[in-house]
């Protein structure tokens, strides 16, 4: 029932699509925004407030977490969400869960927007943070995938296959391969074989084939939450449920946590 009522509490505070903003109203969307992640990290941990919670009341804490999830998602399957809600407000709160930059327990997922060959493409890079030394921090990308990188010809044709000969006459046939055409070099490959995007990501770039042209839509991972795993993204809107917000809330084993994150970066 708590979060019924919080729910409630929150819509009222919404405003109507499309409502004018007065300029008071304007600073408090502002004000109450979730600008950047460390913000949402440090509202999370309870170390800020949301700027429309006052007092030490018994609902200032619910409030605060329940003012980091995207209201949007209770509109589809609302009682649903209400109790995965519910589940892990108090997963957070028993195990008084933190997020912090180092902890290696979230990851980045970046949608790029590239030039391949000269033709406009999009692909997906995914980065964690690793330590250099301590108290020191980079990102690193650790996986990529995109339609540009997946190398796995149009059609296995085995009359594509170095005859078992060739080796007779100094494999004369290597030089020729690549006058077949890209989509059909891996022909060539074991059948065992199977293409790591992520080197592929890096070969076409240093090559000079792929190009980075700008970043575009963001989402992270985190998997601190006992139980749980759950996404954060931006949302672009008027009221004071925007910003970096939580996205999507999934209940999951914590022995399925590992698998979940290496499928997320793995192709």
């Amino acid at each position: 029932m708590k979060y019924v009522l919080l729910i409630s509490i929150l819509a009222v505070c919404l405003p109507i699509s499309g409502q004018s903003l007065s300029d008071m109203e304007f600073q408090d969307n502002v004000r109450y925004k979730v600008k950047l992640l460390n913000e949402f990290m440090a509202r999370f941990n309870g170390e800020e407030t949301h700027g429309m919670i006052a007092g030490e009341d018994s609902l200032k804490t619910n409030l605060n977490l329940l003012y980091l999830m995207n209201t949007e998602m209770f509109a589809a399957n609302k009682d649903s969400m209400q109790q995965v809600s519910n589940e892990f407000a108090d997963s957070v709160y028993t195990h008084r869960t933190k997020l912090f930059f180092d902890d290696g327990q979230w990851f980045a997922e970046v949608k790029v927007n590239c030039t391949y060959m000269n033709k406009e493409t999009q692909i997906t890079l995914y980065l964690r943070p690793e330590e250099i030394k301590p108290f020191q921090h980079r990102w690193v990308i650790v996986g990529a995938r995109g339609e540009v990188l997946a190398l796995t010809p149009t059609q296995r044709n085995h009359g594509l296959d170095i005859l078992p000969n060739n080796h007779e006459v100094g494999f004369m046939a290597l030089p020729k391969i690549h006058l077949l055409g890209n989509d059909k070099m891996l022909n060539y490959a074991a059948t065992d074989y199977h293409t790591d995007q992520l080197t592929a990501f890096y070969t076409m770039v240093y090559t000079g084939v792929l190009k980075m042209d700008s970043t575009d839509e963001i989402t992270y991972h985190f998997l601190e939450v006992p139980g749980f795993v759950f996404t954060v993204k931006r949302f672009v809107r008027k009221g004071f449920n925007s910003g970096w917000l939580i996205s999507t809330i999934k209940k999951i084993d914590e022995k399925a946590k590992f698998n979940y994150y290496q499928k997320c970066i793995s192709l």
